[in-house]
């Protein structure tokens, strides 16, 4: 895995503006970052459109399993037609890992620096796919004593990606997206939670990770959460010259945010509560780091000081789970 990584954490160019786009409010055209060409944006957001496509609820696998389970542990032989009843239902969740696996295939990766990382995300979940295939072939011939074997020889093979995949999109700019999830995640059983609010939500949260990761985004924020250290540590430290218009680009990006999750339905979210606070977290991190960034222009040390220790006590974290979006692209947001 040694090389995939390591393609991974290089610090690539990011690849210039296509024809009629807008240079991201806080990015430098030409500047190194940790995501660029090899594995672009359209990648990341190649991985949210295949998983909204699939939007199904329950796994049939597990579902077979947990049967087949259950059977040969009550030294239970069910019937031909329950045997068949199960084959049909595996066939479904090998149909979608399979639909999956082509839509992720169909994206054209430019770069030969990323092909390996990316044909690892296409093929994340084939060895899972290979042991549904070998109950499914059991199941088929409706021989129970060989549908038992088939289950006990590829226990714990089944769902999940593999772990060189794992490592491999956990290094990498991919982290945290969809590319990470997309042959795994499912829908939740609340019914409250629907297709149309999950498509509106990734949606905005793919814009926002994509317009992010190619800006200074990361390096604004630490260079204010140095300057946090710094007053924790001194009362009266200089105030670096680069404070200033991070603080300004934070606010700029905090404002992006707060406007694409205003553009989401709010009547479709499954909780008006939890959606509510939802919306809370970036509005209080753009109140906060409004307040930075006058108290920083303004010069004054004892307005400068009130600011940052207000952010003492951590603003609310998003909790996606609420609104049935834990891992997911949102959940990657950070900050």
């Amino acid at each position: 895995m040694r090389r995939v990584i390591a393609v991974a954490g290089v610090a690539f160019i990011a690849p210039p503006m296509t024809a009629g786009a807008t240079t991201p409010p806080n990015s430098e055209p030409g500047t190194a970052y940790d995501l660029a060409a090899p594995i672009s944006a359209d990648a990341i957001s190649h991985c949210t459109d295949v998983l909204n496509q699939h939007l199904d609820r329950r796994t049939e696998a597990d579902e077979v399993f947990m049967r087949v389970l259950e059977a040969s542990s009550n030294d239970e032989s069910p019937s031909t037609a329950t045997i068949a009843e199960w084959s049909d239902l595996l066939a479904g969740d090998i149909a979608r890992a399979d639909s999956i696996r082509a839509d992720l295939a169909a994206f054209e990766v430019t770069d030969a620096a990323a092909t390996e990382l990316w044909e690892l995300v296409v093929a994340a979940a084939d060895q899972g796919g290979e042991a549904l295939r070998t109950r499914a072939a059991a199941l088929a011939t409706g021989d129970w004593a060989a549908v038992v074997a088939a289950f006990a020889s590829t226990l714990g093979e089944s769902g999940g990606i593999s772990p060189d995949a794992h490592e491999a999109i956990e290094s990498s700019p991919l982290r945290g997206t969809d590319c990470a999830a997309v042959h795994t995640w499912r829908m939740p059983d609340d019914e409250n939670v629907t297709a149309e609010f999950v498509t509106a939500v990734t949606q905005a949260c793919v814009a926002i990770t994509t317009r992010r990761l190619p800006s200074t985004f990361d390096a604004d924020y630490e260079t204010s959460l140095n300057f946090l250290a710094a007053l924790l540590s001194d009362t009266d430290p200089d105030v670096p010259s680069d404070l200033e218009p991070a603080l300004g680009r934070i606010v700029h990006e905090w404002e992006a945010t707060v406007a694409d999750l205003d553009d989401v339905e709010p009547t479709l979210a499954p909780s008006a509560e939890a959606w509510n606070a939802i919306l809370a977290v970036p509005s209080s991190r753009l109140a906060m780091y409004e307040g930075r960034r006058d108290a920083v222009a303004g010069g004054d040390q004892g307005a400068i000081t009130a600011a940052y220790n207000r952010s003492l006590v951590s603003p609310a974290a998003w909790e996606w789970e609420n609104v049935g979006l834990d891992g997911r692209v949102c959940s990657g947001l950070r900050h």
